[in-house]
């Protein structure tokens, strides 16, 4: 059945049906186009000019957003320059450049929608590195996962390993951010793609991403004495002529590993939009090469396994300590088993992989060792789990949820699994496709449940052909609203490669995984961070640590609030009301704040919340002191850190239903501020300034975000609209008009009419019962 007009076109273009394959005149050459490609016409213009120019051309085209999708082409016509160009003095003018453009490398069939930001991000020593991942699916997370797991995790790799691998990834990362930062884009970067030719910018445009993609060898050498790199690391990245092969591969041409060229007293980035994987790809060829391919490829499954667990935990998964059945064939996975629910479980199998080098690479799944004495299949070794776990409780069969991951390094994770037993639910993700669904955050523990259900009633009711990722398809059911059923508003559910782009690009940019500067024992370190808060750009370390950290970047320095006092999950948590409040309140008033605040330089500032310990514990309303609150709390200010004195007597007042006792918090906070002003020699906010301040960015007198009170008295307490909000979807509702009641099982049939009280609760204590 053909989409409407009005519906995003099947083909994941991002357009609308009308504007893409719904087109008259789709698949048609309008009057005066002509995408054949004119090979001879594109030699000519090759061996007419000179090499390097061409190449930088080329290059710096790539760094333009508006030709985002638009690699092969330029990739292709990067490769024709390599093997055909020539060292000449005639150089091309900007109207033969724009007149070339205009006739040739119009289109080109093999060029799908993408599904990266044109510029993403990567964290290592010395902060942010701005990435061009071009159409190289995930090359950004592989490399981060690299280098996490390399660097951040305990492993059996060898130095000399390491700081081979560091030297290298710094210093191509470098050149990377270097030539971004010339274009002024930033980081999570996207541009709407079109089927246009190559976008040429105006002239003085083009001359600027041209010298953006051209390094002096005297810069380079310069760059590596102050970061101590060795100034022969960019050899293994540069191309020659003998490495090009017969022809060029689309997907696998040796300039995405290597894509630096040596003109003489220059180097030149002739891909700039493969960086990523270029380095991941010498990670993989010199683990190949020192004999530390295995220690890599178990440093990153544990790495994952680690990543994991954190995962698990934000949904609410609690790891049981449940001994499950020998494996015959452990080194093939990774594995443990959540309690989800009282009566189900989820049994976790992270597949390992193996470190896939090519596009069609598929062995994401490490094969069985033949000299094995016994083997055993993935999903052999789940039938054995499963059953295991469905035996387990003997008042009551626990159900089963089973979650495979695909660990695999490059290359696509493809696998198929038998129907599960009644009961049980099975889902596959490859791990990339997993995290994207974690960091759209609100999972709860049975989300994931209650998606494997809806997939199994899909597959098992209707015509459902999944011819797409279980990414793909979650986005699918979310749009569907919970379920992967037919409805009245689309009584024809497709399904296709793509649909869930968007997705990815939209959680990934949410999240903004980035470093920020923060002192550790009066040193200045880069410390991951995410977004952690839905209704405001509140973020929060990355890897979870005892603190309760929040940070406020609106200002030119970073601003973290910090608690260093809890010491279990329950008080983290109560920490965090703290700690998230002073946040908000500091990001509320940045507009009036910044014009002096912005004065005292770019270091952190840090600000720390010492909490009375009762504060971090339930108490009962008997305990809480009589004591009047202040108007201003104790804090001492050292450096760039004021601590604030969080007394007991704050709670009464936090409790009612006013904001005074945060106006309190924040005036306190506020003082502490206007002594950085005064240390930095700076003009500081009198008295009545910081109260107009406090008394707009707080108002209205009930606004507020410590939220302490009996929830019996008042169930809808937060009013903030921050929290999670449970919706009971209309295919639930279906769901249990079309299934509930007719599998009850009930000795007699319910009646249409319940005439009586009496047979009211007949029926419902048989129901129950």
């Amino acid at each position: 059945m053909e989409p409407e007009n009005s519906e995003d076109c099947p083909c994941g273009s991002g357009k609308k049906f009308i504007e893409c394959h719904g087109r008259e005149d789709f698949g048609e050459e309008s009057e005066g186009e002509n995408f054949t490609v004119d090979t001879d016409a594109i030699n000519d213009f090759i061996r007419s000019y000179d090499k390097s120019q061409l190449l930088s051309i080329s290059a710096g085209l790539q760094l333009s957003p508006k030709n985002h999708g638009k690699n092969i082409r330029l990739e292709e016509f990067t490769d024709d320059i390599l093997r055909q160009g020539i060292k000449s003095d005639q150089r091309a003018t900007y109207e033969d450049i724009q007149a070339f453009f205009e006739k040739h490398l119009r289109f080109d069939s093999m060029e799908d929608p993408t599904v990266n930001h044109f510029v993403e991000n990567v964290v290592f020593y010395g902060g942010n590195y701005r990435v061009l991942p071009g159409i190289n699916t995930d090359a950004t997370e592989i490399l981060s996962g690299f280098l996490e797991s390399i660097f951040t995790v305990d492993n059996s790799l060898s130095d000399t390993f390491k700081e081979k691998v560091r030297q290298a990834s710094f210093l191509i990362l470098l050149i990377s951010e270097t030539m971004i930062n010339q274009t002024g884009l930033p980081r999570y970067t996207i541009e709407d793609e079109d089927d246009d030719p190559v976008f040429v910018p105006d002239f003085e445009a083009l001359k600027d991403l041209i010298s953006a993609v051209r390094f002096e060898k005297p810069y380079l050498e310069k760059m590596s004495i102050y970061w101590q790199i060795p100034t022969e690391a960019i050899n293994e990245f540069l191309i020659n002529d003998a490495d090009l092969g017969e022809s060029h591969d689309p997907y696998e041409s040796p300039i995405f590993s290597r894509p630096f060229y040596d003109v003489g007293d220059e180097i030149i980035c002739i891909v700039p939009a493969t960086l990523s994987k270029a380095i991941a790809d010498y990670i993989k060829r010199l683990s190949t090469e020192m004999g530390e391919q295995q220690n890599l490829l178990t440093a990153y499954h544990n790495w994952q396994w680690h990543k994991f667990l954190e995962y698990a935990n934000e949904m609410g998964w609690s790891e049981t300590d449940i001994n499950l059945p020998e494996a015959a064939s452990p080194e093939r996975f990774m594995e443990s088993v959540f309690r989800i629910d009282q009566d189900k479980l989820a049994y976790v199998q992270l597949i390992k992989g193996t470190i896939g080098s090519g596009y069609d690479s598929t062995g994401f799944i490490k094969p069985i060792d033949p000299s094995a004495p016994k083997q055993e299949t993935i999903n052999e070794r789940n039938d054995v789990v499963v059953n295991y776990l469905n035996a387990l409780e003997k008042k009551q069969r626990m159900k089963v949820f089973t979650l495979f991951v695909a660990g695999g390094i490059g290359g696509m994770a493809m696998f198929a699994w038998p129907k599960p037993k009644e009961g049980n639910q099975t889902l596959f993700f490859s791990f990339s496709d997993f995290e994207k669904i974690i960091f759209e955050g609100g999972l709860e523990p049975l989300s994931l449940w209650k998606f494997a259900k809806a997939y199994g009633r899909a597959a098992q009711d209707t015509q459902f052909m999944p011819a797409a990722s279980s990414l793909d398809l979650y986005v699918l059911y979310l749009e569907n609203r919970g379920s992967m059923l037919p409805r009245d508003e689309k009584p024809d559910l497709m399904t296709f490669m793509g649909i869930g782009t968007d997705y990815q690009r939209s959680v990934i940019s949410y999240r903004d995984e980035h470093a920020a500067r923060r002192y550790s024992d009066s040193k200045p370190i880069d410390v991951p961070v995410r977004r952690g808060s839905r209704y405001a750009p509140i973020y929060r370390q990355q890897q979870p640590t005892s603190e309760n950290v929040k940070l406020v970047e609106d200002y030119v320095f970073p601003c973290w609030v910090v608690n260093q006092q809890a010491d279990n999950k329950a008080q983290h948590s109560q920490a965090g009301l703290y700690t998230e409040a002073v946040a908000f309140w500091i990001l509320k008033f940045a507009n009036v704040l910044k014009s002096r605040l912005n004065k005292i330089g770019s270091l952190p500032v840090e600000i720390r919340l010492d909490l009375d310990k009762r504060l971090l514990n339930e108490m009962n309303v008997s305990d809480w002191p009589e004591d009047g609150l202040p108007q201003l709390l104790e804090f001492t200010v050292e450096g760039r850190v004021i601590t604030v004195e969080m007394p007991l007597a704050l709670i009464p007042s936090l409790a009612e239903e006013h904001n005074q006792g945060e106006r309190t918090i924040m005036r306190t906070v506020l003082s502490g501020l206007n002594i950085l002003l005064k240390k930095n020699q700076q003009e500081m906010f009198t008295e009545a300034e910081i109260e107009k301040m406090i008394g707009d960015g707080m108002a209205p007198d009930n606004a507020k975000m410590i939220l302490i009170g009996n929830s019996n008295d008042n169930p809808i307490l937060d009013t903030r609209g921050t929290g999670f909000r449970r919706h009971l979807y209309e295919a639930d509702q279906a769901l249990v008009d079309d299934y509930l009641i007719p599998n009850l099982n009930l000795p007699e049939s319910i009646p249409e009419v319940i005439k009586t009280t009496k047979e009211k609760n007949k029926l419902c204590m048989t129901i129950v019962l």
